[in-house]
């Protein structure tokens, strides 16, 4: 009878423990995205397919080089805003900066050196949309023209970066793609 409280009891502290950190992550990320700073990031996508989590948009920032020396393995990076609302890498710390600005912890090991700067690789490059939308998006590349100012919505809270969105004029790309269809319902599908 012991043993089967013990047992019991070890089994329901594993559950609670592994529903805790389910939980720890949720509200991690949750947290990101609704008190995180917002990033408007110039993006070139590119659109493969993974067996295991679906149809997704693997993005190309536009603006991922910056001039920095004598950084560590992890790396903090701020971000400057310009009149069109697009942020770029403005500078590059080794320790955490002023707690007003948007930054992001990057580590050098996913990153690559050349001359003198840094290819930053950030920690979000993946976007997963539903797969029909994105199955029209990847047939459509065009919408992605630099005319249509393809942005992703990255929101920051101490150092990390949630992906939040993908936005074409203004529009979520889910949003943008819909009204396409609707539009012209003969959009060529794969």
């Amino acid at each position: 009878m012991k043993r089967a409280k013990l047992f019991w009891g070890a089994l329901i502290l594993f559950m609670a423990v592994q529903l805790c950190i389910v939980l720890w992550q949720a509200i991690k990320y949750g947290s990101i995205i609704y008190f995180g700073k917002t990033l408007y990031l110039a993006v070139e996508p590119f659109d493969p397919y993974d067996a295991f989590r679906g149809r997704y948009i693997r993005l190309n920032f536009a603006d991922n080089y910056i001039k920095a020396e004598g950084i560590g393995k992890e790396f903090f990076v701020t971000f400057t805003t310009n009149d069109d609302g697009i942020s770029k890498p403005h500078k590059v710390f080794n320790s955490k900066p002023d707690a007003d600005e948007a930054y992001l912890k990057i580590k050098s090991y996913r990153s690559v050196w050349y001359d003198d700067g840094i290819y930053i690789s950030y920690p979000f490059e993946r976007f997963y949309m539903q797969e029909d939308l994105a199955i029209e998006v990847d047939a459509n590349r065009d919408i992605f023209d630099v005319d249509n100012k393809p942005l992703a919505v990255v929101k920051v809270l101490d150092g990390v970066g949630v992906l939040s969105d993908v936005m074409i004029n203004g529009t979520s790309i889910s949003k943008y793609v819909q009204n396409l269809r609707e539009q012209n319902p003969s959009l060529q599908t794969r």
